[in-house]
């Protein structure tokens, strides 16, 4: 980008959002983060609207790991919290957070699989599943839904049509389920 003087970076970080960036000022050691990366919370990343078949969270993850050579005292200036430094070490911990996160979803699915709904249900959440409002409810299915995706593209899930029902996930070396009937 074109700054008289200056030189900004344009840094692509889709996950959070498909278009996102962060901004990187290097005379100064500043970046300009969004939501991609911020000091306390995790982003939300979740598969909304019309799906185009993407793999939000592995996007993110790859976009988190693009910060991992950042200077420790490069200045982070995020949309929401406060100023921090540090942005590859923030970086890895979100990481580690979400795949902590599919670690335990694929742990869920072994149960014999299970609707988007149930394993949101079923998952750790900061206030739990039962204390959220339906608002919030929906913003937890989204961000499982794109962890599910995330471990369907590794190969560790596979989508069944439910019998007339919504759709189950379960682990992709489970073998398929015999229909009523069938050996």
């Amino acid at each position: 980008m074109d700054l008289p003087g200056r030189r900004l970076r344009t840094v692509w970080t889709p996950g959070h959002t498909p278009g996102h960036i962060c901004l990187h000022l290097p005379d100064s050691d500043r970046l300009f983060t969004g939501d991609h990366l911020l000091p306390r919370i995790t982003p939300n990343i979740g598969l909304y609207g019309s799906d185009d078949g993407g793999d939000p969270l592995g996007d993110y993850l790859s976009s988190l790991a693009q910060l991992a050579d950042t200077p420790e005292d490069t200045r982070v200036l995020p949309a929401h919290e406060h100023r921090f430094t540090g942005a590859a070490r923030r970086a890895a911990e979100i990481a580690e957070h979400h795949e902590a996160k599919l670690d335990e979803l694929a742990r869920l699915l072994e149960g014999g699989g299970a609707t988007l709904w149930e394993l949101s249900a079923r998952l750790p959440w900061k206030r739990g599943w039962d204390g959220m409002e339906v608002a919030s409810r929906r913003m937890a299915a989204a961000e499982t839904a794109a962890h599910v995706r995330t471990l369907e593209r590794r190969g560790l899930a596979v989508r069944a049509d439910g019998a007339g029902g919504p759709p189950r996930w379960r682990p992709a070396d489970a073998a398929a389920p015999q229909a009523p009937g069938r050996s």
